[in-house]
């Protein structure tokens, strides 16, 4: 043979696996461990003692099995031991001792019983619980208080009363590993099962993370871890609420202080207004008082001025004398100066006038005036009975005339000191003025506080209507209360009236039961007879029965034979080819364990790429199991056959064993367990094999048939097997002996084989790494078919589901595949509601029924209607996080030209040229890259999905990327001309068999014709029987019929009752709301009483304050009228 030259060999490399628990310690470490149920000391969950924890807590119910760890402590301080038994309340409970020491607890073994037949309860005692939080600080006390990582472990049921005994405990937890129920079950505590667990764990932050099962399918072990993350959310949220809740309570708070503070400073600043208005009343007093004494000195003054003139006056007088003695000699002038004496006397009526308007304002101002005006004026009456004198007196002339000058000054001096007064007592008036204004203002404000004042009464009168309508509601309640009591005893009187009635149906009842008693002694009778017939019936029913096992045993022959038959006629048919020139050719025959052309999924996609790029250089004949009962022989085209051989009835059987053993079926490693036992399968491949030029195993599930003959072969792989079975059926109960299988089977085909087809460079590194190799390695990328354009009907079924910001995900119903789906359902489509998520392919199968609104699945498509939904769609979407091989899907989505957003282990095998039609994300940012990748206009436009699907024909078509698988098996040798003629010739002999065979299966057909005359005759005595049957049954439904009657009018009366009595509980239930109601009111009406007696008491301060401020202004308007009294009486003003 010729091998790629390019082929390397490798060392073989060990690797150690880890189980989650191993893991999550090392992401992290516990500082604590609390262990539960501790045992003897052995089990999955005692590793921890491995990790060199510092503080343990090791509790057990019964002390003797403790002993093992009594060493443990000694050696390590921080690790205690206690025996209790925990419950979620402390007191007296039942113990059982089971006869597995596993099953000892609080459940009584036989509620075990379905699970563990065998189990018995060997002792039961009364044992005192205790809560686990009590236990934690009186034996530890703060010991774990110190340690930011506790992990707690409980291996016994059931595990919910003991979490709930754990108290706030609870709270510094991080990951918990319980015994659980798996799958509930009525006889068993509901607190033992994992769904009652989960709803009491998820409000505490808890997540489900892992479940395994134990050795039995019904019961295993869940492992939850504490989301942090989202504990602090709902904290911080919590907290954030309450102290939005304070904030508000303290602005409001803020709000009526600042609202206090503000009338308080108002009354402050009036009260300040008033005693500054007061003191300014008092300053002017003082102005006024010193102005009053300034007026009062000038007034002094003027008072001796105006003596001074009576001096002078008296002087005149004395001249006065003089000159009447002198008159006489002046008599002979007088008519000389008569003319002058009336120029002065006219002088002096013009002065005397103007004294007279002067002395009318000095009137107006003091009284003092007045009495100088009258003193004047008989000054003025003296001048001028001494001026008719004058003319007698002309010497003395020049002296009146000095005079009557200086008396002019003297005027002149008066007018100005009348104009200054004047001025002085305008100003005195416009002081006045403003004062009035400031009492006007004073006034103001009073009545302000007087209004206010009235307000506060307002308010208060409107606190105490609605008291007094606080009361009168109180009085309605109490009233509406008086009414419901008097309607309740209404409704008992009807009760009882009720109750009466339904004694009287119930004599009723008894008497119709006497009457049903009477119809069943009749039914009794006709069961009689009816047995009689039954029996005369059993008699001809055993006749028929052995009739019937003959027709059976007759018939299974003939099923025999004629499968046999078929069997051998499609054997005769493969082997009796049409003799044209491609069938005398060899041909590659293929080995699988599915039929790769009825499977929807990534390894059929791949399998039927490879037998078309392999049927262009050579006839295929493809040999595998289907669920049939007979050999099928299929054309797939022109140059492939599919041979589909049944499955024995073992073979059915051991699949229905192990799939009933754990969720994830093993179909495919009961095959390979079948594969050599089957004969069918054996003797087709031993006729096939002859001819073939080449025997190609497709996956190691066929191997045994190669293994038996001798045969060389190619192995064609699809995965590390041995690596992908041992991660999906780590927690199998049969995983050890059929992980075996799947090594030893893999082991033979790598080591055995003449050429290796590895999917990827991954699978080919683990095979080198993992066995020794001898035959060369070929790397064949997982590819594609090209997809089947859709038809016009499927478009259009497909276009209004389908919208603008939509992802598709195609999947079989393979794990890696449904723990991608889920990732989509959980948390890409909560995370991005505005995406519409679309999967399809067997996965759908393995998904819940409720779905997230933005999540449609499709289900198994055909071809045409795949290739719409895909093309349909914007982006499609590939989060594999786990599997072997590579993903066939990735190379679906480009060839129908989407752009791709996957993981990094979902590009697995892929050439870097895809990247440019790519991108990658991880688990956590794979909502945000898939919204960014949807924002972008240009991934969706038609050169570039064209540029795809190039890129897929020339790269990534399983007919291109088998080309080098071809080219290799070009190199096997041809068969010999003489495995043809031995084949001839069996051919020959197995078609004279089957000619016997078919004379065979003519008598068996014309002996069942007799059956089946003699089984119509059984069938008309069978269908008289069953008319008299039918008779008695209508005559007993009657009866039954009336009893039921009588039975449903009893049951509606007791109905009645029934309703009557919710309808008076749910009376008591609105007394008790209108109770509560009132009490509410009550508690309204002391804050409102408590209000009105603050604000009267503010009142009463405000009043104080009016009433000293009204004093103060009562002063002061006194003070300014003492004012005015005073300026008014002051002379000269």
């Amino acid at each position: 043979m010729i091998y790629s030259s390019n082929v390397k060999q490798r060392p073989m490399i060990a690797k150690e696996s880890m189980n989650p628990l191993g893991v999550l310690q090392k992401l992290a470490p516990p500082q604590a461990i609390i262990h539960i149920g501790a045992g003897d000391g052995y089990g999955e969950m005692h590793q921890w003692r491995q990790w060199g924890v510092s503080h343990a807590f090791i509790i057990d119910a019964n002390k003797d099995r403790l002993e093992w760890a009594r060493p443990l402590i000694a050696k390590n301080p921080g690790w205690h031991a206690a025996s209790a038994v925990l419950f979620e309340n402390e007191g007296e409970v039942d113990y059982y001792q089971a006869s597995n020491p596993e099953e000892d607890g609080l459940i009584p073994p036989q509620r075990l019983s379905s699970l563990w037949p065998n189990l018995q309860a060997t002792d039961q005692s009364v044992r005192s619980s205790r809560r686990l939080d009590h236990l934690l600080d009186e034996e530890i006390g703060g010991a774990f208080g110190q340690a930011d990582s506790i992990w707690v472990l409980v291996d016994c049921l059931p595990a919910l009363p003991i979490l709930r005994g754990a108290g706030t405990h609870i709270e510094q937890w991080s990951v918990l590993k319980l015994r659980v129920l798996l799958h509930f079950a009525d006889e068993i505590e509901e607190d033992a099962s994992l769904q009652s667990i989960e709803a009491y764990l998820q409000p505490l932050g808890f997540q489900c993370i892992e479940i395994t099962e134990s050795n039995h399918p019904a019961i295993g072990y869940a492992l939850f871890a504490r989301n942090w993350k989202t504990i602090l959310h709902s904290r911080t949220e919590t907290l954030g609420k309450a102290n939005a809740i304070l904030t508000d309570e303290v602005l409001a708070l803020v709000r009526q202080q600042e609202a206090l503070n503000q009338d308080v400073a108002a009354l402050n600043k009036a009260y300040e207004e008033q005693e500054a208005l007061v003191d300014l009343h008092l300053g002017q007093i003082e102005s006024l008082t010193q102005e009053r004494n300034s007026y009062a000195s000038q007034a002094a003054e003027r008072q001796a001025q105006i003596d001074t003139l009576g001096q002078t006056i008296t002087a005149l007088n004395a001249d006065m004398d003089a000159l009447v003695q002198e008159r006489s000699a002046s008599a002979a002038q007088y008519e000389a100066l008569k003319q002058e004496v009336a120029v002065l006397c006219k002088a002096r009526d013009e002065q005397s006038a103007l004294a007279n308007q002067r002395q009318e304002q000095i009137e107006a101002l003091t009284q003092t005036n007045v009495d100088l005006k009258s003193d004047k004026e008989a000054i003025i009456k003296e001048k001028s009975a001494l001026a008719v004198q004058y003319d007698t007196l002309k010497q003395e002339m020049a002296v009146l005339s000095m005079a009557h000058y200086e008396q002019s000054a003297l005027a002149s001096q008066h007018q100005e000191q009348i104009k200054a007064l004047a001025q002085e007592c305008d100003h005195h008036t416009n002081q006045a003025v403003k004062l009035q204004a400031q009492i006007d203002a004073l006034a103001q404000a009073n009545t302000a506080l007087k209004a206010e004042k009235q307000t506060f009464i307002q308010e208060k009168s409107a606190l105490t209507n609605q008291h007094d309508a606080l009361k009168q509601e109180m009085a309605s309640l109490r009233k509406g209360r008086d009414e419901q009591n008097t309607l309740a005893n209404q409704r008992q009187a009807q009760i009882e009236a009720v109750s009466k009635e339904r004694d009287s149906h119930a004599s009723q009842a008894v008497k119709l039961q006497a009457q049903i008693d009477t119809l069943i002694q009749t039914n009794t009778d006709l069961k009689a007879n009816k047995e009689v017939i039954a029996k005369e019936k059993s008699v001809l029913a055993t006749q028929h029965e052995a009739l019937k096992q003959e027709m059976e045993v007759l018939g299974k022959a003939r099923d025999e034979q004629s499968a046999l038959a078929n069997q051998r006629k499609a054997l005769i048919e493969v082997l009796t080819m049409p003799k044209t020139d491609h069938h005398l050719e060899p041909y590659v025959l293929t080995l699988n364990n599915y039929d790769p052309f009825t499977t929807v999924g990534g390894g059929a996609t791949r399998l039927q790429g490879l037998y078309a790029a392999i049927a262009e250089w050579s006839n295929v004949v493809v040999m595998c199991f289907y669920g049939g009962t007979s050999i099928e022989v299929a054309d797939i085209g022109e140059r492939i056959k599919c041979i589909r051989i049944p499955k024995t009835l073992e073979h059915l059987k051991e699949e229905k064993y192990f799939n009933s053993r754990f969720h994830i079926p093993t179909n495919d490693i009961v095959d390979l367990r079948n594969a050599g036992r089957n004969p069918v399968l054996n003797d087709v491949y031993d006729v096939l094999r002859k001819r073939a030029s080449i025997v190609v195993c497709d996956h190691i599930y066929m191997m045994p048939l190669p293994r038996h003959f001798g045969d060389r072969f190619v192995y064609s792989s699809h995965n590390f097997e041995y690596k992908l079975k041992k991660e999906l059926l780590k927690e199998h109960p049969n995983k050890e002996e059929l992980i075996k299988e799947v090594y030893n089977a893999e082991r033979f085909c790598v080591t055995t084989s003449d050429l290796i087809v590895a999917v990827s460079a991954e699978d080919s590194e683990n095979f080198t790494r993992n066995f020794n190799i001898t035959a060369p390695i070929i790397v064949v990328p997982n590819g594609a078919s090209v997809p089947v354009a859709p038809n016009r009907d499927d478009v259009d079924a497909v276009k209004g589901k389908i919208n603008s910001r939509s992802v598709v995900f195609l999947g079989s119903a393979h794990r890696p595949n449904v723990e991608a789906a889920k990732f989509i359902i959980e948390s890409l489509a909560s995370n991005c509601p505005n995406i519409e998520f679309h999967l399809v392919g067997s996965v759908c199968l393995a998904l819940p029924s409720e779905l997230p609104a933005n999540v449609r699945t499709w289900g198994v498509l055909n071809e045409s209607m795949k290739s719409a939904v895909l093309q349909h769609c914007k982006v499609a979407i590939n989060p594999m996080f786990s599997g072997g091989g590579s993903n066939v899907k990735l190379a679906d989505f480009l060839m129908n030209g989407l752009y791709v957003v996957s993981t990094s282990f979902g590009v697995r095998g892929y050439p870097d040229l895809i990247s440019a039609h790519v991108t990658i994300a991880n688990q956590d940012s794979f909502a945000e890259v898939l919204q960014n990748v949807l924002d972008d206009p240009g991934i969706s436009n038609k050169p570039i999905r064209m540029e795809r699907q190039s890129l897929f024909i020339e790269h990534l078509s399983m007919r291109s990327l088998a080309k080098q698988f071809v080219d290799v098996l070009c190199n096997f040798d041809q068969p010999k001309s003489s495995q043809i003629e031995a084949l001839t010739q069996e051919r020959n002999n197995y078609a004279n068999q089957a000619a016997e065979w078919q004379a065979q299966i003519e008598i068996l057909t014309q002996v069942n014709i007799t059956l089946k005359t003699d089984k119509e005759a059984f069938s008309k005595e069978k269908s008289d029987l069953i008319a008299q049957y039918d008779s008695l049954e209508q005559k007993v439904a009657k009866l039954n019929k009336s009893y039921e009657e009588k039975s449903t009018l009893a049951q509606h009366r007791l109905e009645q009752i029934d309703t009557l009595t919710q309808t008076q509980a749910e009376q008591t239930r609105m007394v008790t709301q209108y109770k509560a109601e009132l009490e509410q009111i009550q508690l309204k009406l002391q804050q409102s009483s408590a209000r009105i007696i603050q604000l009267e008491s503010e009142l009463a301060e405000s009043d104080a304050r009016q009433h000293l401020i009204n004093e103060e202004m009562i002063k002061a308007e006194a003070q300014i009228e003492l004012i005015k009294d005073v300026l008014l009486r002051e002379p000269g003003l």
